[in-house]
């Protein structure tokens, strides 16, 4: 039988309560206190059995008095393991050599009877009250759902395809063209009106990532119902780039002053999600200028009041959703649960036609019901939800209505995936949730534990996939393995989060904008979120903080609630962005000793004291995000440290002695390190992620016998269980004595990552043997075909992050055929002047992803840039960020049009992303006006602007046709046998080729083929061709000035 969670939110924390009993049990010796022990285990058992049943048939109607009874259990269980834990935490009494001793072993004893009364009178007291209110089994109710832990995601997911994009392609392409992105002009603001649960977000989301790179400030902003006009607009500023300390003590009139000067000289493209007030929205458009830079700002709503004409949103800019289709419907339900779609079984389609009708075309009804039928095969599983769910939503959709659905998918949940969901209304709505944080919290607050030969972080991987699969929570970020980063919570969604929350005191939340949710005579878990002119006093009074298990701070400029009142506390996240008025905050850290997860989020934490090694269960020790310099000595008797987290802090002294540790990162190793701390990392036997810095020069006295320590700890973590590996390098500082050294298998590393301006001279030569890598970020001084070929040859690659200074021989960038088969992601920087690009058939066929990065100054100084992506077939997103530091205006336009034109030609229409680094650094031609060639752009019609458009077309044509004899010469190259040029050269006819010749050496070709090219481009300059050039360019600037 699986293991089951130490606390869910239907039982409490019961199964804990039972499992520590049972361990006193075994060190118990008197027959009386045992005998006490097994009737309180017995009493708890019964209880949590019937908490079970009955909430595995929540779905029926509750008498209040069986609901108010379970609830009563759950808080004592909460109470009972208080009561336990702060006995067991106190300090046990030694050996009884002495009086002394002998009188604290009988203190001891007295303490512990007095405590097993206490249990016993709880435990009592609530079996009186079942009896009394009539509290029992009804046969009728089912089992509870079984712990069915899945082992992935669902292959709509695993292979990158999000459900959601179902029926919203033609409502894309509309919206693009009512936004019309290429009109250089006026500000445009377009609305999405629709009910709840219709896909605007959806549809916003999908155009914002289509549009976003052609504006130079772009960003999302989420509403929620409640925000004020301050928080709305500090929201926009922070995420285009304003530090919070720039407008933290502004008003409103000052923030929308501020945003308006900030965004008046930019191409700004804005989505604003679930406007809610119609006064507010007046008031906030006026933050955003009319600049004349052809910006965007584009809304989504529920209230057609506001997408409309009286809101300025013109006539033509209000966008109306309508529920999918019958068609749209269909496919979106079947895809969700067969794959392929069509796979239905006969005997389930009658049943889907009822639900679907049932869903009213809502896609958040759709996708949320699929999810809970995709775990079922048998008809009458899919009878019983066709029953439940109703006659929902009829001929238009009902908040109602989709709260019903959501009743339904909730409880049939197992009771530990209900509990992962309700935690998640710890976070704001709207809130990016990382997944890492989440399942580490999740672990912390006993909701996951070990089963088999999975870990606990394994296990939480497990239940974040069934969330997914289940549509109860939206991927955000997904990695090149399919694997998800991050997630949101859909806004109908955590609305009912949240009040199911508050039912079961779950989760209470207190925030500026609501006031408090769901406060309880005892709260379990507090979430605080404050602003800087709130009152807190009332919150901080309100509650009792010794039985508070979880604690979740997010304040700016307050007085923080002193951690000495939370001694039950399992999970501290404190995040704040101002200045706190305690410095010493932080002296008290020691006594929570329960704490399991200790996260802080802040600049004004400058030192961890050395009281931390009294968080004795401690499992995770996030700083990456704090302003600590130095870890206390005492670090390493955390002896249940899993995560240790943190950001350029010198590493310890004897971390050897953190022998559960799993994740190091990220650590600086200095002069100062003894080589015996370095020895130390080998010890750990478990670690699976590990970062560091190393920042000891060359010229540095211990340099040698420090690099011989890690590179032995390397060795030893390599045979090991080392996953990740994750180097940076001080300035200054060399990896040289990576070459060569390590002779590990490293046979479970995963994801090797350089983050340095070191490059290596060469790749290391126990790379080749990387058989298990997937990702690699690596720095190489110099490329060419031989290094491609080493790295295409490593056969589980699927990300390849290479940056080079230089490519062997100006060679180019030429892929061929052989290695990258598993291949997905591809960045390519390079230093400096990249003249090709060229992939040939049969290369990298498995790769979507390619972002190349590389100088354009002096491209002209060989033979022109030349682009070929056609045989990338799988290629779905193409990202080049150009270099324009001291290059000429004609040197970046012909290099952007042939990037434009391959991608334009491509046979799978990947989407382009093309961006101008240093664009202020181009230099234009004497006496060229920018501003007119732009404007000449625009109108072809005019005598100006058709000059200038023929002169760039035949410009770009000339330019290709330069470097022509460059191809023809590569081609000869590449052939068997070798063709010797002619002497001369006639532009009039194209040159004979002469008989092979079977002694022509490569030198010789070489040679010749230089002279061809010379003496080909000197007959063009006499010929006088770029006198064109001249004479179009005369036009292009008179025609201009006339204008």
């Amino acid at each position: 039988m699986a293991a089951q969670a130490m606390v869910t939110a239907s039982t409490g924390a019961m199964n804990s309560v039972l499992s520590k009993l049972a361990t006193l049990l075994e060190d118990e010796c008197n027959p009386h206190t045992r005998n006490r022990i097994i009737a309180l285990r017995c009493a708890l058992t019964s209880m949590r059995s019937f908490l079970e049943r009955r909430a595995a048939a929540s779905m029926k109607d509750m008498d209040p008095l069986v609901e108010g009874w379970m609830k009563q259990v759950r808080d004592m269980t909460y109470d009972l393991e208080d009561c336990i834990d702060d006995f067991v935490c106190s300090d046990a009494p030694g050996n009884t050599n002495s009086v002394a001793q002998l009188i604290k072993v009988v203190t001891w004893r007295r303490q512990y009877t007095s405590l097993l009364q206490e249990l016993k009178e709880q435990v009592s007291g609530a079996s009186e009250r079942r009896w009394r209110y009539g509290v029992v089994c009804d046969p009728g109710d089912p089992l509870p759902i079984p712990s069915v832990v899945t082992n992935g995601l669902l292959p709509v997911f695993s292979a990158h395809v999000g459900c959601g994009l179902v029926g919203i392609e033609g409502s894309r392409d509309r919206l693009i063209k009512l936004l019309d992105p290429d009109d250089k002009k006026q500000l445009k603001m377009v609305s999405i009106v629709g009910s709840r649960g219709i896909g605007k977000t959806t549809l916003a989301m999908d155009v914002y990532q289509s549009l976003k790179e052609r504006f130079n400030c772009h960003t999302i902003v989420s509403v929620s119902s409640g925000d004020d006009l301050r928080i709305i607009l500090t929201s926009i500023l922070s995420q285009v780039g304003v530090q919070e300390h720039d407008f933290r003590e502004c008003d409103e009139e000052q923030l929308i002053h501020k945003l308006s000067e900030l965004l008046k000289t930019r191409r700004y493209f804005i989505v604003i999600e679930d406007i809610w007030d119609v006064s507010a929205w007046k008031i906030i458009r006026w933050a955003f200028p009319d600049n004349g830079c052809g910006s965007r700002i584009l809304v989504t709503t529920c209230i057609s009041s506001i997408a409309s004409p009286s809101c300025y949103f013109g006539k033509d800019d209000i966008f109306k959703m309508v529920p999918l289709s019958d068609t749209e419907a269909r496919k979106l339900f079947f895809m969700r649960i067969f794959h392929p779609e069509d796979c239905c079984p006969l005997h389930l389609k009658e049943n889907s036609f009822d639900i679907l009708k049932k869903c009213g075309g809502i896609p958040l009804a759709i996708i949320t019901v699929a999810s809970l039928l995709a775990t079922k095969s048998d008809e009458n599983e899919w009878k019983r939800v066709r029953d439940a769910i109703g006659s929902v939503f009829g001929k238009s959709a009902t908040p109602e209505g989709m709260k019903q659905i959501l009743h339904v998918a909730y409880f049939d949940l197992p009771v530990h995936l209900r509990t992962c969901l309700l935690y998640l209304s710890i976070f704001p709505k709207g809130y990016v949730i990382n997944k890492a944080q989440l399942i580490r919290r999740w672990m912390g607050e006993g909701f996951i534990i070990e089963e088999h030969v999975k870990s606990s972080e394994e296990v939480g991987e497990c239940y974040f996939s069934e969330l997914v699969n289940r549509g109860l929570i939206q991927p955000v970020c997904i990695r090149y393995d399919g694997r998800i980063e991050s997630c949101q919570v859909q806004n109908m969604i955590w609305d009912f989060i949240l009040s199911k929350s508050s039912e079961e005191n779950f989760v209470t939340r207190y925030d500026d904008r609501h006031g408090i949710f769901g406060l309880q005579d005892r709260i379990r878990r507090l979430s605080l979120y404050c602003g800087r002119h709130e009152k807190d006093s009332f919150i901080l009074s309100a509650i009792t903080a010794s039985h508070i298990r979880s604690l979740t701070i997010v304040v700016t400029d307050k007085e923080m609630p002193t951690l000495a009142n939370f001694q039950a506390l399992r999970v501290l996240d404190v995040e704040s962005s101002g200045e706190l008025e305690d410095d010493n905050y932080l002296q008290k850290i020691g006594k929570p000793r329960l704490l399991k997860y200790l996260r802080l989020q802040t600049k004004r934490f400058t030192e961890l004291p050395e009281q931390v090694a009294e968080l004795q269960f401690l499992q995770t020790l996030d700083l990456t995000s704090a302003l600590i310099s130095r870890l206390p000595h005492s670090i390493v008797r955390l002896k249940q440290l899993i995560y240790l987290l943190v950001k350029n802090i010198k590493l310890p002294d004897e971390i050897g002695e953190l022998q559960v540790l799993q994740e190091l990162s990220h650590v600086e190793v200095e002069s100062s390190n003894s080589p015996n701390s370095l020895e130390e990392l080998g010890r750990l036997s478990r670690l699976r992620v590990l970062g560091l810095n190393w920042c000891i020069s060359d010229t540095d006295s211990s340099m040698e016998i420090c690099a011989d320590s890690l590179i032995s700890s390397l060795d030893k973590l390599g045979s090991s269980n080392l996953q990740s590996l994750h180097i940076g390098t001080g300035s200054g500082c060399s990896l040289d004595f990576l070459l060569d050294s390590l002779s590990a298998p490293f046979n479970h590393l995963h994801e090797f990552r350089m983050t340095s301006d070191y490059y290596f001279p060469k790749i290391p030569g126990w790379m080749t043997t990387l058989v298990s890598l997937r990702v690699l970020e690596i720095n190489i001084d110099t490329v060419g075909e031989e290094a491609l070929k080493i790295l295409g040859k490593l056969p589980s690659l699927l990300v390849l992050l290479l940056s080079v200074k230089s490519l062997a021989q100006n060679q180019g960038l030429t892929i061929t055929s052989c290695g990258f088969r598993c291949l997905k992601q591809f960045d390519f920087i390079c230093s400096n002047v990249l003249d090709m690009v060229m992939f040939e058939q049969g290369s990298m066929l498995a790769l979507e992803n390619l972002h190349l990065k590389f100088r354009v100054k002096g491209v002209f100084v060989n033979y022109g840039f030349q682009f070929d992506i056609e045989h990338i077939a799988a290629l779905r997103y193409l990202r080049v960020d150009i270099a324009c530091e001291d290059a000429e205006a004609r040197e970046m336009e012909v290099v952007e049009d042939a990037i434009r034109s391959a991608t334009s030609t491509h046979p799978g229409h990947p989407r382009l992303e093309l961006r101008r680094l240093g664009e202020e650094d181009v230099m234009h031609g004497e006496g060229t006006d920018v501003e007119s060639e732009e404007m000449m752009e625009e109108d072809h019609t005019s005598p100006a602007g058709a000059a200038y458009y023929n002169y760039n077309t035949f410009r770009s044509y000339m330019l290709h046709f330069w470097h022509f004899p460059e191809l023809i010469v590569r081609w000869i190259k590449t052939q068997t046998r070798v063709t010797r040029l002619p002497s001369t050269v006639s532009m009039d006819k194209p040159p004979q080729r002469s008989p092979p010749t079977e002694e022509a050496t490569c030198s010789e070709v070489d040679a010749e083929a230089e002279k061809f090219i010379q003496r080909f481009r000197e007959q063009l300059q006499q010929q006088r061709l770029e006198s064109i050039f001249k004479y179009t360019h005369k036009l292009k600037r008179r025609d201009g000035g006339t204008r």
